[in-house]
């Protein structure tokens, strides 16, 4: 055991960034379809593949399982959700799970006060949540259409990343509106913190579980909180299966 984490509800911040309270600039766009932003697009997305290989396979040494399900799904646009327990790993995990397709985030705005990282967020797939009304709409119309276009959109509904935890935090439906407005599948990956024969750190495991579908049989509010309620599930079963408390929890208002 390394370190103690104490806390008071699960909607607690744990970790901030420097900049945790960054505003985006007025006239913020979420997509930009003019020939340099779209190059710059592409030069993010080779960055983040070759930060992805370095990192999550020479640093944090990450093992995927089932990735070869997400291989069915590569001509059609999908969600992924996970827990959110690693700071810097995080925004990378999906993108090598599904390889081959570009992977879109759904970010809060404190990842922009990162420093020289938060500077590249537009150009390596991240869409900013924004509590405006015309915030909203703006992302609401980018998630459509990166969708539309057959990538892959990525959320962490836990919302607060809670480095190392291994268990699944309560969260609501609301980041389930945009797969059942659209109507598309949805895939869960679940990282698993496994004890190693040697070292302290953990081995860290991620598992691809899915797909999970709108059932249009229901109202819209009725799909929203069945979407939930079987990603939820998934990703606590799956959570089972870690054994090593790396970073211990430990609620303060029992």
């Amino acid at each position: 055991m390394n370190k103690t984490v104490y806390y008071e509800s699960f909607t607690d911040d744990v970790v901030e960034s420097r900049n945790q309270h960054v505003h985006l600039p007025d006239g913020y766009e979420w997509v930009r379809d003019d020939v340099w932003s779209k190059v710059k697009y592409h030069l993010g997305y080779l960055l983040v593949i070759i930060l992805a290989e370095l990192y999550l396979r020479l640093v944090l040494k990450v093992h995927y399982r089932n990735r070869r399900l997400l291989w069915k799904y590569r001509k059609s646009g999908y969600f992924v959700y996970g827990n959110h327990t690693q700071p810097v790993g995080d925004p990378f995990i999906p993108v090598l799970a599904c390889i081959g397709k570009r992977a879109f985030g759904i970010a809060g705005t404190a990842n922009y006060g990162i420093p020289v990282f938060g500077k590249l967020m537009p150009w390596i797939g991240a869409l900013p949540v924004v509590e405006t009304r015309e915030g909203r709409q703006k992302l609401s119309e980018a998630v459509e259409r990166r969708i539309r276009e057959r990538h892959v959109v990525f959320l962490y509904p836990e919302a607060h990343v809670w480095p190392y935890y291994t268990g699944i935090r309560p969260f609501s439906t609301s980041a389930f509106h945009y797969q059942q407005q659209l109507n598309v599948p949805g895939f869960t990956l679940t990282t698993v913190y496994r004890k190693r024969r040697f070292g302290k750190k953990p081995r860290i495991e991620v598992i691809v579980n899915g797909p999970f579908r709108p059932d249009s049989t229901l109202s819209p509010r009725d799909q929203r909180q069945r979407l939930r309620d079987e990603v939820f599930q998934s990703l606590k079963e799956n959570a089972t299966l870690s054994n090593c408390d790396f970073i211990q929890y430990i609620c303060t208002t029992k």
